[in-house]
C-alpha cells in the first residue's frame, strides 16, 4: 500500500483541476467555433432549399418533369437535417458549465497545515471506500464481556483511533478467546491458550489518515482541532482554535461512516446476520476474527462429595506425593508435600467450572493449608516423578503463588488456628 504527502496531493489536485477546466474553456472556443460554422452552413442550405422549391414549383405550372429537381430538394433536405442535427449537438454541449472546484483550495490547504500540526503529513492511498473498510479493526482490548466470557460490545479502530462502539448481540454468542473467569484469575497461561488481552493502544500519535483515490478524498478517522495564528488589529498575534469537521472539505469522517453503519443495523451486529454495508461487513469480519464460537470454560453442574472428587483426580494428585524434591519445594509448599507424603487427607470439592477444585488440609502445627487446583485436561498425563515447579508466570519470590506438576496447577495459602 503506497502513502502519499498530503499538501502535496492536494497541491496536484487542484493543479489538475485547474488544467482540466483550462481544457474544458478550449474545447467551449472550439464547439463555439463549429456551432457559428454550421449555422452559415444552415443558412446557406436553407437559401438552397428555397431556391429549389420555387424552381420546382415553376416547372409544375409548366408542365416539366420535376424528378430531377425533386432529386436535388431530397438532397439539400438531408444537407438542411445533418446540419440541424450537428447544431443542437453543439447547443447542448455548448450548454454544459464549465467545470466548478470540488473543495476551495484556499480552505483546505489551511486546514491541511492545521493537520500537519498533528502530525500527520501523509495518507495511505486505497483505490475506493470498500478497500479503505478493509483497515478497520476490532482488537481484542477493544471487546467488552458479560461475566460468562460472551462479546456485548466492541470498540472499532480505524487509523489508529477508536472511532466507534457497536454492541453485539448474544442471539449467536462468540467469546472473547482470551476470557478468564474471575476464579480462575489465579492460573497462568496455559497451553494452547490465546494470549491474554494487550493493553488498548489509545488515541495518541499521528492522525492516521486515507486517500480513497476513486474519490479523491482525504479519509480521516475522527475532526481534529488546530491552533491557528490571527493578527489583531493592534498588531499583536493571537492563536484561535480551529476545528475541522469535513464540512464543505474533501474529507470523510470513518467515525461517522461507521456510526451510520451501526445505526443501519439497529445499533446492535448479529455476527450471523448478512449485511450491505460495506463497513458493517468489515466489523462483523473482525469481530469472527478475534472471538471464538465456544468457550473454553464450562460450568460444572454436579458437587460430589470429597471422596468422589479425589476419585476424579487422583492420578493426578498423587504427583503432589511423588514428586521429587526440589530447591522450589519450600515454605508452605514443602509443608503440603510433607503433610501428603505422612498420609494425611485432604478434603476436596468442586468449584463453579469444570476441571476447577479446591481443598483444605489439616498439619501437625495446627493450622490449615487451604489450595486451588485446575488440571488442564487437553495435556496429557505425566509420569508420576514429575517435578513440582514454578510455574513460568511465577513471581521467583520464596513461595511462589502458583506451582505445577504435569497437567495439574496449584495455589496454596496457610492459615494457623487463632490464639486465644
Amino acid at each position: 500500500m503506497s502513502s502519499v504527502n498530503i499538501v502535496k496531493y492536494f497541491e496536484e489536485r487542484e493543479v489538475a483541476f485547474a488544467e482540466k477546466v483550462k481544457a474544458a474553456c478550449a474545447e467551449k472556443v472550439e464547439q463555439q467555433a463549429a456551432l457559428n460554422a454550421i449555422l452559415q452552413e444552415l443558412q446557406t442550405t436553407e437559401g438552397k432549399l428555397s431556391s429549389k422549391e420555387a424552381f420546382k414549383k415553376q416547372a409544375v405550372e409548366n408542365g416539366l418533369d420535376t424528378t430531377p429537381v425533386d432529386n436535388d430538394i431530397h438532397r439539400v433536405r438531408m444537407e438542411y437535417e445533418t446540419f440541424v442535427s450537428q447544431r443542437d449537438a453543439l447547443r447542448a454541449a455548448a450548454c454544459h458549465p464549465v467545470p466548478q472546484p470540488p473543495f476551495d483550495a484556499a480552505k483546505v490547504m489551511r486546514e491541511l497545515k492545521g493537520l500537519a500540526q498533528t502530525g500527520c503529513t501523509d495518507a495511505q492511498v486505497v483505490p475506493t471506500l470498500d478497500d479503505a473498510a478493509r483497515l478497520i479493526e476490532v482488537i481484542p482490548s477493544g471487546l467488552t464481556t458479560n461475566d460468562d466470557g460472551v462479546v456485548v460490545k466492541a470498540a472499532i479502530r480505524f487509523g489508529n483511533r477508536t472511532v466507534a462502539e457497536v454492541a453485539v448481540s448474544t442471539e449467536s454468542p462468540r467469546f472473547e478467546k482470551s476470557f478468564r473467569p474471575k476464579p480462575l484469575s489465579w492460573l497462568p497461561r496455559l497451553a494452547n491458550e490465546t494470549a491474554g488481552r494487550s493493553h488498548l493502544s489509545y488515541d495518541h500519535g499521528p492522525i492516521g489518515a486515507v486517500v480513497i483515490a476513486a474519490a479523491e478524498q482525504l479519509m480521516l478517522p475522527t475532526g481534529f482541532t488546530f491552533d491557528e495564528e490571527e493578527r489583531h488589529w493592534n498588531g499583536s498575534l493571537r492563536h484561535q482554535r480551529q476545528e475541522v469537521d469535513a464540512r464543505g472539505l474533501p474529507y470523510q469522517h470513518a467515525g461517522r461512516l461507521l456510526a451510520a453503519a451501526v445505526e443501519s443495523i439497529g445499533g446492535a451486529l448479529d455476527v450471523a446476520g448478512d449485511y450491505e454495508n460495506v463497513f458493517v461487513r468489515a466489523v462483523k469480519a473482525q469481530v469472527l476474527q478475534n472471538t471464538s464460537a465456544e468457550s473454553r470454560w464450562e460450568m460444572t453442574r454436579e458437587f460430589p462429595s470429597s471422596d468422589k472428587v479425589l476419585a476424579m483426580i487422583k492420578d493426578d494428585w498423587s504427583h503432589v506425593a511423588a514428586a521429587p524434591w526440589s530447591r522450589d519445594i519450600v515454605g508452605v509448599w514443602a509443608k503440603l508435600k510433607y503433610t501428603i507424603e505422612n498420609g494425611e487427607r485432604p478434603r476436596f470439592w468442586c468449584e463453579k467450572h469444570k476441571d476447577h477444585y479446591a481443598f483444605r488440609v489439616r498439619t501437625r502445627d495446627h493450622s490449615w493449608i487451604t489450595g486451588r487446583v485446575f488440571i488442564d485436561r487437553t495435556q496429557t498425563p505425566s509420569a508420576q516423578d514429575t517435578p513440582l515447579a514454578r510455574t513460568e508466570e511465577s513471581t521467583g519470590h520464596s513461595e511462589p503463588e502458583t506451582m505445577r506438576v504435569g497437567r495439574m496447577y496449584l495455589r496454596v495459602t496457610e492459615q494457623r488456628d487463632e490464639r486465644h
